[in-house]
């Protein structure tokens, strides 16, 4: 897809912008504990509500409200910035594409739009309601590609500015070249490290890591609670959060959490769904959608 890689990034922050945000958002590393009465007095026990740690409906381990505080102010030893990216196995499945299903043009247009949100991007996520439910091969390609465009066009949200739709449909009507897409990168990572000097900026990007992980947590794919700190001093209806391409970070709007809540609340379910249900969709123009 790029003919040559972006030149490599590094960040600088200040440690005591670092630490100073760890101690305001009670970043702790945190364990499932099955009695309101620490094992030790110096030890501190936690109430927080189900699924903090994921585990999913089907585990004992989703109920558990109490969390023994096993390293407080800390996201662990020799550790910084502990993010969600995606999986080794999602970006080779997507390298691997066959281009009879899908083209050059309209895999960079889907990399492209909410790049700065690469993991539970609702924008991304809502496109899926437009793939068709079947695909046929037309001669060597399939008409996949063709079918989904053309839903998207018929959409609602098409010519709504803003719109993942409208936004997506302008990038595929006017394909940015490599040389453009790598400029954009370079001009959002550069915004990012600006703002990583600044004790705002490391606090916005932890307040950001701790919304995905809160995504992430409830799923029955959080296997592993104590490797993901647990900002205590956020609250628990705290607004979910995104970030910019101008480095600054945002609330997920309505659409976006709607959307969000009712994808992740069948996957840590009883009956959960890989792709999102339809319920998320209707609900992000105003019906009813499943619940966690």
């Amino acid at each position: 897809m790029f003919q040559e890689p972006l030149t490599n990034f590094s960040a600088e922050f200040s440690p005591k912008d670092y630490n100073d945000a760890i101690k305001s958002l009670g970043i702790s590393l945190l364990q499932e504990w099955d009695s309101e009465m620490p094992p030790h007095p110096k030890v501190h026990v936690v109430q927080l509500p189900k699924g903090t740690l994921g585990g999913g409906k089907q585990t004992d381990s989703y109920n558990i409200t109490n969390f023994l505080k096993v390293k407080e102010n800390s996201e662990g030893d020799m550790i910084h910035f502990v993010v969600l990216q995606g999986s080794l196995e999602d970006k080779w499945g997507i390298l691997n594409l066959p281009c009879s299903l899908v083209g050059n043009t309209l895999m960079k247009c889907i990399l492209l739009l909410d790049f700065y949100n690469p993991v539970y991007s609702w924008r991304r996520g809502v496109l899926m309601q437009y793939l068709p439910s079947t695909t046929s091969l037309d001669g060597d390609k399939y008409d996949m590609e063709t079918a989904w465009i053309a839903n998207i066009r018929k959409s609602s949200h098409a010519s709504e500015a803003g719109s993942p739709e409208c936004e997506f449909l302008d990038l595929y009507q006017h394909p940015p070249s490599c040389s453009a897409i790598k400029t954009r990168f370079r001009d959002y990572l550069g915004k990012v490290n600006v703002r990583l000097k600044t004790g705002e900026g490391v606090t916005d990007f932890m307040k950001l890591a701790e919304s995905r992980r809160r995504i992430y947590r409830p799923l029955p794919l959080d296997e592993f609670g104590m490797t993901l700190p647990y900002a205590l001093c956020l609250l628990e209806d705290s607004k979910l959060i995104e970030m910019k391409e101008d480095a600054s970070v945002t609330e997920i709007p309505e659409r976006g959490l709607k959307f969000l809540n009712g994808w992740t609340g069948t996957l840590h379910g009883y009956d959960p769904h890989l792709l999102p249900p339809d319920g998320c969709y209707a609900q992000a123009r105003g019906a009813k959608c499943p619940r966690r």
